[in-house]
Protein backbone atom coordinates (compact mmCIF):
# COMPACT_ATOMS: atom_id res chain seq x y z
CA UNK A 1 0.00 0.00 0.00
CA UNK A 2 1.38 3.47 -0.91
CA UNK A 3 1.93 6.15 2.16
CA UNK A 4 -0.29 9.18 1.20
CA UNK A 5 0.72 12.77 1.79
CA UNK A 6 -1.90 15.35 2.45
CA UNK A 7 -1.92 18.54 1.50
CA UNK A 8 -4.04 21.21 3.36
CA UNK A 9 -4.57 24.16 0.79
CA UNK A 10 -3.83 22.44 -1.35
CA UNK A 11 -5.47 24.70 -4.21
CA UNK A 12 -2.59 27.23 -4.21
CA UNK A 13 0.09 27.49 -6.81
CA UNK A 14 2.86 26.57 -4.75
CA UNK A 15 0.69 23.98 -2.80
CA UNK A 16 -0.43 22.32 -6.35
CA UNK A 17 2.81 21.82 -7.84
CA UNK A 18 4.52 20.11 -4.68
CA UNK A 19 1.40 17.89 -4.87
CA UNK A 20 2.12 16.96 -8.42
CA UNK A 21 5.62 16.46 -7.48
CA UNK A 22 4.78 13.87 -4.33
CA UNK A 23 2.53 11.43 -6.51
CA UNK A 24 5.77 11.46 -8.80
CA UNK A 25 7.60 10.69 -5.89
CA UNK A 26 5.35 7.43 -5.75
CA UNK A 27 2.80 9.08 -3.10
CA UNK A 28 -0.68 9.31 -3.08
CA UNK A 29 -2.12 12.29 -2.81
CA UNK A 30 -5.10 13.75 -0.45
CA UNK A 31 -5.65 17.49 -0.17
CA UNK A 32 -8.58 20.12 0.79
CA UNK A 33 -9.21 23.51 -0.18
CA UNK A 34 -11.88 26.21 1.16
CA UNK A 35 -13.91 25.62 -2.38
CA UNK A 36 -12.66 23.76 -5.79
CA UNK A 37 -11.71 25.34 -8.87
CA UNK A 38 -9.75 24.63 -12.27
CA UNK A 39 -6.80 23.51 -10.53
CA UNK A 40 -8.23 21.57 -8.25
CA UNK A 41 -10.38 20.00 -10.86
CA UNK A 42 -7.18 19.10 -13.13
CA UNK A 43 -5.25 17.19 -9.59
CA UNK A 44 -8.83 15.16 -9.00
CA UNK A 45 -8.49 14.29 -12.81
CA UNK A 46 -4.49 13.40 -11.96
CA UNK A 47 -5.71 10.87 -9.05
CA UNK A 48 -5.80 13.26 -6.03
CA UNK A 49 -8.09 12.84 -3.39
CA UNK A 50 -9.73 16.59 -3.08
CA UNK A 51 -12.25 17.53 -0.21
CA UNK A 52 -14.02 21.09 -0.66
CA UNK A 53 -13.75 22.62 2.87
CA UNK A 54 -11.34 21.82 5.62
CA UNK A 55 -12.49 18.70 7.50
CA UNK A 56 -10.68 16.28 10.14
CA UNK A 57 -11.77 13.25 8.15
CA UNK A 58 -10.23 14.06 5.06
CA UNK A 59 -7.07 12.54 6.48
CA UNK A 60 -6.76 9.42 5.22
CA UNK A 61 -5.52 6.54 7.65
CA UNK A 62 -2.28 5.60 5.58
CA UNK A 63 -1.07 9.67 5.57
CA UNK A 64 2.28 9.41 6.00
CA UNK A 65 2.81 13.45 6.36
CA UNK A 66 0.42 16.80 6.18
CA UNK A 67 1.54 19.73 4.22
CA UNK A 68 0.10 23.15 4.79
CA UNK A 69 0.51 26.45 3.16
CA UNK A 70 1.60 29.50 5.01
CA UNK A 71 -2.21 31.28 5.08
CA UNK A 72 -3.69 27.83 6.94
CA UNK A 73 -4.04 29.08 10.73
CA UNK A 74 -2.64 26.65 13.38
CA UNK A 75 -6.43 26.16 14.72
CA UNK A 76 -7.25 24.44 11.14
CA UNK A 77 -9.38 21.08 12.22
CA UNK A 78 -7.04 18.99 9.95
CA UNK A 79 -3.83 20.20 11.67
CA UNK A 80 -5.25 19.96 14.92
CA UNK A 81 -6.30 16.08 14.14
CA UNK A 82 -2.89 15.12 12.31
CA UNK A 83 -1.49 16.32 15.80
CA UNK A 84 -3.80 14.34 18.02
CA UNK A 85 -2.37 11.35 15.25
CA UNK A 86 1.16 11.88 15.35
CA UNK A 87 1.29 12.75 11.52
CA UNK A 88 4.36 14.92 10.75
CA UNK A 89 3.43 18.24 9.99
CA UNK A 90 5.40 20.56 7.24
CA UNK A 91 4.73 23.76 6.00
CA UNK A 92 4.83 23.82 2.13
CA UNK A 93 8.32 25.46 2.55
CA UNK A 94 9.74 23.01 5.11
CA UNK A 95 8.65 20.17 2.38
CA UNK A 96 10.09 21.83 -0.26
CA UNK A 97 13.63 22.03 1.71
CA UNK A 98 13.30 18.31 2.04
CA UNK A 99 12.43 17.80 -1.64
CA UNK A 100 15.72 19.84 -2.86
CA UNK A 101 17.65 17.16 -0.86
CA UNK A 102 16.77 14.93 -3.31
CA UNK A 103 18.06 16.55 -6.48
CA UNK A 104 21.60 17.04 -7.25
CA UNK A 105 21.51 20.44 -8.35
CA UNK A 106 18.48 22.56 -7.71
CA UNK A 107 17.88 25.79 -8.58
CA UNK A 108 15.86 28.87 -5.98
CA UNK A 109 14.88 31.56 -7.72
CA UNK A 110 13.97 34.85 -5.18
CA UNK A 111 13.31 38.14 -5.27
CA UNK A 112 10.70 40.53 -4.32
CA UNK A 113 9.39 40.19 -8.38
CA UNK A 114 9.58 38.52 -10.77
CA UNK A 115 10.13 34.61 -9.07
CA UNK A 116 7.73 33.08 -11.76
CA UNK A 117 8.70 34.31 -15.30
CA UNK A 118 12.34 33.70 -13.83
CA UNK A 119 11.71 30.60 -13.16
CA UNK A 120 9.98 29.88 -15.90
CA UNK A 121 12.51 31.30 -18.29
CA UNK A 122 14.92 28.51 -16.22
CA UNK A 123 12.97 25.73 -16.64
CA UNK A 124 12.62 26.79 -20.93
CA UNK A 125 16.30 27.38 -20.53
CA UNK A 126 16.91 23.95 -19.86
CA UNK A 127 14.21 22.03 -21.33
CA UNK A 128 15.46 23.66 -24.73
CA UNK A 129 19.34 22.15 -23.66
CA UNK A 130 17.24 18.68 -22.87
CA UNK A 131 18.52 18.91 -18.93
CA UNK A 132 15.05 17.32 -18.32
CA UNK A 133 14.65 19.40 -15.45
CA UNK A 134 11.63 19.30 -12.59
CA UNK A 135 10.26 22.41 -12.29
CA UNK A 136 7.80 23.61 -9.83
CA UNK A 137 6.69 27.60 -11.37
CA UNK A 138 4.40 29.66 -9.38
CA UNK A 139 2.19 30.14 -12.38
CA UNK A 140 0.31 28.46 -15.82
CA UNK A 141 2.63 28.59 -18.76
CA UNK A 142 2.23 26.68 -22.00
CA UNK A 143 4.87 24.19 -21.30
CA UNK A 144 3.74 23.12 -18.29
CA UNK A 145 0.70 21.84 -16.13
CA UNK A 146 -0.75 24.36 -13.66
CA UNK A 147 3.09 25.27 -13.27
CA UNK A 148 4.59 22.06 -12.98
CA UNK A 149 6.85 20.12 -15.19
CA UNK A 150 8.06 16.43 -14.45
CA UNK A 151 11.89 15.91 -15.33
CA UNK A 152 14.86 13.69 -14.09
CA UNK A 153 16.37 13.80 -10.16
CA UNK A 154 19.24 16.34 -12.09
CA UNK A 155 18.15 19.66 -11.72
CA UNK A 156 14.83 20.87 -10.14
CA UNK A 157 14.18 24.68 -10.91
CA UNK A 158 11.65 26.54 -8.08
CA UNK A 159 10.87 29.61 -6.58
CA UNK A 160 11.99 30.46 -3.45
CA UNK A 161 9.66 32.78 -1.53
CA UNK A 162 11.18 35.16 1.48
CA UNK A 163 7.62 34.92 3.32
CA UNK A 164 8.27 34.42 6.65
CA UNK A 165 11.57 33.26 5.54
CA UNK A 166 10.22 30.21 3.51
CA UNK A 167 13.30 29.82 1.34
CA UNK A 168 15.82 29.19 4.27
CA UNK A 169 14.87 25.91 4.19
CA UNK A 170 16.15 25.43 1.04
CA UNK A 171 20.09 24.26 -0.07
CA UNK A 172 20.14 25.35 -3.41
CA UNK A 173 23.08 24.33 -6.12
CA UNK A 174 22.12 27.76 -7.79
CA UNK A 175 20.52 30.73 -5.54
CA UNK A 176 19.20 33.68 -7.52
CA UNK A 177 18.15 37.10 -6.28
CA UNK A 178 16.16 39.17 -8.98
CA UNK A 179 15.83 42.07 -6.41
CA UNK A 180 14.92 43.34 -2.77
CA UNK A 181 12.34 45.46 -1.87
CA UNK A 182 9.95 46.20 1.61
CA UNK A 183 7.22 43.10 1.12
CA UNK A 184 5.29 41.66 3.53
CA UNK A 185 5.11 43.97 6.45
CA UNK A 186 2.68 41.64 8.23
CA UNK A 187 5.78 39.41 8.90
CA UNK A 188 9.07 42.30 8.03
CA UNK A 189 9.34 45.08 10.14
CA UNK A 190 11.36 47.06 7.75
CA UNK A 191 13.63 46.81 4.17
CA UNK A 192 16.29 45.41 6.61
CA UNK A 193 15.22 43.33 8.20
CA UNK A 194 13.91 41.48 5.35
CA UNK A 195 17.41 41.92 3.49
CA UNK A 196 19.13 40.39 6.57
CA UNK A 197 17.30 37.48 5.64
CA UNK A 198 18.12 37.41 1.81
CA UNK A 199 21.98 37.50 3.45
CA UNK A 200 21.01 34.38 5.36
CA UNK A 201 19.48 32.96 1.65
CA UNK A 202 22.99 33.33 0.14
CA UNK A 203 24.62 31.61 2.80
CA UNK A 204 22.82 28.52 2.03
CA UNK A 205 23.61 27.78 -1.57
CA UNK A 206 26.27 24.84 -1.40
CA UNK A 207 29.82 26.13 -1.54
CA UNK A 208 30.47 24.45 -4.74
CA UNK A 209 27.41 26.09 -6.47
CA UNK A 210 27.21 30.00 -7.32
CA UNK A 211 24.71 33.01 -6.53
CA UNK A 212 23.69 34.93 -9.27
CA UNK A 213 22.39 38.39 -8.15
CA UNK A 214 21.12 41.74 -9.09
CA UNK A 215 24.35 43.85 -8.95
CA UNK A 216 22.81 46.95 -7.41
CA UNK A 217 20.66 44.82 -4.94
CA UNK A 218 23.73 43.57 -3.60
CA UNK A 219 25.56 47.58 -3.63
CA UNK A 220 22.59 48.32 -2.02
CA UNK A 221 22.36 45.25 0.79
CA UNK A 222 25.88 43.37 0.36
CA UNK A 223 23.79 40.18 0.00
CA UNK A 224 26.82 38.34 -1.20
CA UNK A 225 29.23 38.28 1.52
CA UNK A 226 27.44 36.04 3.42
CA UNK A 227 27.48 33.51 0.36
CA UNK A 228 30.35 30.90 0.71
CA UNK A 229 30.12 30.20 -2.93
CA UNK A 230 31.34 32.00 -6.41
CA UNK A 231 28.72 34.80 -6.80
CA UNK A 232 27.93 36.27 -10.53
CA UNK A 233 26.00 39.23 -10.91
CA UNK A 234 23.39 40.52 -13.50
CA UNK A 235 22.69 44.42 -14.19
CA UNK A 236 21.14 46.62 -17.17
CA UNK A 237 23.98 48.85 -17.15
CA UNK A 238 27.25 47.73 -19.22
CA UNK A 239 29.87 49.24 -16.54
CA UNK A 240 32.54 47.51 -14.90
CA UNK A 241 31.43 44.21 -16.15
CA UNK A 242 33.72 42.13 -14.60
CA UNK A 243 31.56 39.00 -13.28
CA UNK A 244 28.40 40.88 -14.55
CA UNK A 245 26.08 39.51 -17.44
CA UNK A 246 25.00 42.31 -19.11
CA UNK A 247 23.12 43.68 -22.62
CA UNK A 248 24.98 45.29 -25.54
CA UNK A 249 23.15 47.60 -27.85
CA UNK A 250 19.68 47.63 -25.64
CA UNK A 251 16.95 48.43 -27.66
CA UNK A 252 13.08 49.01 -27.53
CA UNK A 253 10.29 48.95 -29.99
CA UNK A 254 6.79 49.28 -28.62
CA UNK A 255 7.46 47.54 -25.24
CA UNK A 256 9.80 44.82 -26.37
CA UNK A 257 13.58 44.76 -25.99
CA UNK A 258 16.03 43.25 -28.03
CA UNK A 259 20.00 42.98 -27.29
CA UNK A 260 23.30 41.36 -27.11
CA UNK A 261 23.64 38.86 -24.37
CA UNK A 262 27.02 39.65 -22.59
CA UNK A 263 29.40 38.14 -19.79
CA UNK A 264 32.40 40.11 -19.33
CA UNK A 265 34.23 40.73 -22.42
CA UNK A 266 32.59 38.19 -24.49
CA UNK A 267 29.47 38.25 -26.61
CA UNK A 268 26.94 35.01 -25.92
CA UNK A 269 24.43 35.84 -28.48
CA UNK A 270 21.44 38.05 -29.53
CA UNK A 271 17.99 38.14 -27.88
CA UNK A 272 15.07 39.13 -28.71
CA UNK A 273 12.41 39.18 -25.98
CA UNK A 274 8.91 38.55 -26.92
CA UNK A 275 7.81 39.38 -23.62
CA UNK A 276 7.24 42.62 -23.21
CA UNK A 277 8.65 45.32 -19.84
CA UNK A 278 12.44 46.15 -18.75
CA UNK A 279 11.77 44.44 -15.98
CA UNK A 280 11.91 40.87 -17.99
CA UNK A 281 15.17 42.19 -20.12
CA UNK A 282 16.82 41.71 -16.24
CA UNK A 283 14.47 38.30 -15.50
CA UNK A 284 16.52 37.03 -18.51
CA UNK A 285 20.25 38.27 -17.92
CA UNK A 286 19.09 36.68 -14.47
CA UNK A 287 17.68 33.38 -15.91
CA UNK A 288 20.23 33.34 -18.98
CA UNK A 289 23.07 33.50 -16.41
CA UNK A 290 22.48 30.52 -14.18
CA UNK A 291 21.50 28.91 -17.19
CA UNK A 292 24.99 29.29 -18.84
CA UNK A 293 26.75 28.89 -14.95
CA UNK A 294 25.33 25.54 -15.18
CA UNK A 295 26.37 24.63 -19.31
CA UNK A 296 24.11 25.32 -21.55
CA UNK A 297 25.14 26.23 -24.78
CA UNK A 298 25.01 29.86 -25.12
CA UNK A 299 23.01 29.71 -28.77
CA UNK A 300 20.51 27.67 -26.91
CA UNK A 301 20.02 29.85 -24.75
CA UNK A 302 19.42 32.78 -27.06
CA UNK A 303 17.13 31.05 -29.08
CA UNK A 304 15.31 29.72 -26.05
CA UNK A 305 14.56 32.97 -24.15
CA UNK A 306 13.70 34.43 -27.49
CA UNK A 307 10.83 32.09 -28.12
CA UNK A 308 9.77 32.50 -24.24
CA UNK A 309 6.25 33.21 -24.17
CA UNK A 310 5.58 34.44 -20.91
CA UNK A 311 3.50 33.02 -17.84
CA UNK A 312 -0.16 33.55 -17.09
CA UNK A 313 -1.37 36.90 -15.75
CA UNK A 314 1.55 38.32 -16.47
CA UNK A 315 0.09 41.13 -18.89
CA UNK A 316 -1.69 38.30 -20.62
CA UNK A 317 -3.81 39.37 -23.18
CA UNK A 318 -7.32 38.37 -22.92
CA UNK A 319 -8.99 39.39 -26.46
CA UNK A 320 -10.88 42.57 -26.60
CA UNK A 321 -14.62 44.05 -25.36
CA UNK A 322 -16.80 46.67 -27.06
CA UNK A 323 -13.15 47.31 -29.10
CA UNK A 324 -10.93 47.89 -25.82
CA UNK A 325 -7.93 45.36 -25.59
CA UNK A 326 -7.90 43.57 -21.95
CA UNK A 327 -4.90 42.49 -20.32
CA UNK A 328 -4.61 40.44 -16.95
CA UNK A 329 -1.77 41.01 -15.00
CA UNK A 330 -0.75 39.61 -11.22
CA UNK A 331 1.14 42.84 -10.07
CA UNK A 332 0.18 43.66 -6.57
CA UNK A 333 3.54 45.68 -5.63
CA UNK A 334 4.24 49.40 -6.85
CA UNK A 335 7.18 48.62 -8.62
CA UNK A 336 5.35 45.86 -10.50
CA UNK A 337 2.78 47.87 -11.01
CA UNK A 338 4.73 50.79 -12.43
CA UNK A 339 6.80 48.00 -14.76
CA UNK A 340 3.45 47.10 -16.13
CA UNK A 341 1.64 50.20 -16.67
CA UNK A 342 5.47 51.51 -18.41
CA UNK A 343 5.29 48.54 -20.60
CA UNK A 344 1.55 48.71 -21.65
CA UNK A 345 1.90 52.28 -22.16
CA UNK A 346 4.49 51.65 -24.71
CA UNK A 347 2.93 48.23 -26.45
CA UNK A 348 -0.18 49.96 -27.20
CA UNK A 349 -0.30 53.80 -26.88
CA UNK A 350 -3.95 53.58 -26.13
CA UNK A 351 -6.04 55.39 -22.94
CA UNK A 352 -4.92 53.42 -20.29
CA UNK A 353 -7.52 52.25 -17.90
CA UNK A 354 -5.93 50.01 -14.92
CA UNK A 355 -8.61 47.89 -12.43
CA UNK A 356 -6.80 47.17 -9.22
CA UNK A 357 -7.21 45.08 -6.87
CA UNK A 358 -5.02 45.83 -3.17
CA UNK A 359 -3.36 42.89 -2.23
CA UNK A 360 -4.09 42.81 1.90
CA UNK A 361 -4.47 45.85 4.35
CA UNK A 362 -1.00 45.94 5.71
CA UNK A 363 1.04 46.37 2.03
CA UNK A 364 -1.98 49.02 1.19
CA UNK A 365 -0.84 50.76 4.54
CA UNK A 366 2.64 50.38 4.64
CA UNK A 367 3.17 50.99 0.87
CA UNK A 368 0.22 53.49 0.66
CA UNK A 369 2.13 56.45 -1.29
CA UNK A 370 4.50 54.07 -3.25
CA UNK A 371 0.76 52.63 -4.67
CA UNK A 372 -0.43 56.29 -5.25
CA UNK A 373 2.66 57.16 -7.52
CA UNK A 374 2.38 54.23 -9.43
CA UNK A 375 -1.24 53.89 -9.95
CA UNK A 376 -0.88 57.70 -11.08
CA UNK A 377 0.83 55.91 -14.45
CA UNK A 378 -2.57 54.65 -15.54
CA UNK A 379 -4.93 57.44 -17.03
CA UNK A 380 -7.75 56.25 -15.41
CA UNK A 381 -7.51 53.73 -12.12
CA UNK A 382 -10.60 51.64 -10.83
CA UNK A 383 -10.40 50.40 -7.36
CA UNK A 384 -12.27 46.90 -6.42
CA UNK A 385 -12.31 46.60 -2.34
CA UNK A 386 -9.18 45.38 -0.58
CA UNK A 387 -8.36 41.15 -1.23
CA UNK A 388 -8.31 40.11 2.55
CA UNK A 389 -5.99 36.69 2.06
CA UNK A 390 -4.51 35.65 5.28
CA UNK A 391 -5.44 39.05 6.92
CA UNK A 392 -8.54 39.72 9.20
CA UNK A 393 -10.71 42.75 7.58
CA UNK A 394 -9.75 46.16 9.68
CA UNK A 395 -10.21 50.02 8.97
CA UNK A 396 -7.09 51.35 8.64
CA UNK A 397 -7.20 51.50 4.99
CA UNK A 398 -9.59 50.74 2.14
CA UNK A 399 -9.68 50.92 -1.64
CA UNK A 400 -11.64 54.59 -0.83
CA UNK A 401 -8.70 56.08 0.43
CA UNK A 402 -6.57 55.33 -2.14
CA UNK A 403 -9.13 56.52 -4.89
CA UNK A 404 -9.74 59.89 -2.67
CA UNK A 405 -6.37 60.52 -2.88
CA UNK A 406 -5.55 59.83 -6.39
CA UNK A 407 -8.58 62.60 -7.21
CA UNK A 408 -6.69 64.91 -4.75
CA UNK A 409 -3.58 64.59 -7.10
CA UNK A 410 -5.61 65.20 -10.13
CA UNK A 411 -5.70 61.76 -11.73
CA UNK A 412 -9.23 60.01 -12.77
CA UNK A 413 -10.14 57.32 -10.09
CA UNK A 414 -13.22 55.52 -8.57
CA UNK A 415 -13.55 53.06 -6.13
CA UNK A 416 -16.48 50.24 -6.25
CA UNK A 417 -18.10 48.47 -3.60
CA UNK A 418 -18.07 44.82 -5.65
CA UNK A 419 -17.65 43.06 -9.40
CA UNK A 420 -21.07 43.45 -9.72
CA UNK A 421 -20.45 47.47 -9.85
CA UNK A 422 -17.06 46.95 -11.60
CA UNK A 423 -18.72 45.11 -14.12
CA UNK A 424 -21.81 47.31 -15.04
CA UNK A 425 -18.95 50.94 -15.21
CA UNK A 426 -16.98 48.51 -17.82
CA UNK A 427 -19.70 47.72 -20.22
CA UNK A 428 -20.98 50.81 -20.33
CA UNK A 429 -18.12 52.75 -20.64
CA UNK A 430 -15.34 50.35 -22.22
CA UNK A 431 -14.50 51.98 -26.03
CA UNK A 432 -12.01 50.90 -28.72
CA UNK A 433 -9.84 53.87 -27.51
CA UNK A 434 -8.91 52.22 -24.63
CA UNK A 435 -6.72 49.36 -22.77
CA UNK A 436 -8.15 47.94 -20.03
CA UNK A 437 -5.21 45.89 -17.59
CA UNK A 438 -6.54 44.24 -14.45
CA UNK A 439 -4.51 43.83 -11.56
CA UNK A 440 -3.97 41.85 -8.51
CA UNK A 441 -2.74 38.74 -6.85
CA UNK A 442 -6.23 38.02 -5.01
CA UNK A 443 -9.71 37.12 -7.57
CA UNK A 444 -9.92 40.25 -9.75
CA UNK A 445 -9.09 38.33 -12.54
CA UNK A 446 -13.49 37.10 -12.05
CA UNK A 447 -13.99 40.00 -13.86
CA UNK A 448 -12.49 39.03 -16.93
CA UNK A 449 -15.76 36.43 -17.00
CA UNK A 450 -18.17 39.01 -17.85
CA UNK A 451 -16.39 40.59 -20.28
CA UNK A 452 -16.31 38.18 -23.12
Amino acid sequence: MKYNAHFTGIGGAGASVLARLAMDLGYSVSGSDIKKSPLTDSLQREGTAFYEGHSPENIPENTRFLVYSSAVPVDNPELVRAKERNIPIMERAEFLGKVFSLFEKPIAVSGTHGKSTATAMVSAILSAADFSPTCLIGADTADSDFGYIKGSRDYLVAEACEYRDGFLNLSPFCGMILNIEYEHPDYFRSIESEAYSFRLFAGKIRPLGFLVINRQTDVNFRISENALCETRFFDISPENPNHLFYPLNLREEKGFYSFGFMFEDRFLGRIRLSVPGLHNVKNALAAGGAAYLLGVAPQVICRALSSFSGVKRRLEHKGTFSGADIYDDYAHHPTEISASLTAIKKMTGKHVICLFQPHTYSRTYALFDEFLQALSMADEVLLAPIYAAREKYTESVNSENLSDSLRAMGKSAANFGNFYEIEKYLKKNLTPEDVLVIMGAGDIDRVLNSLK
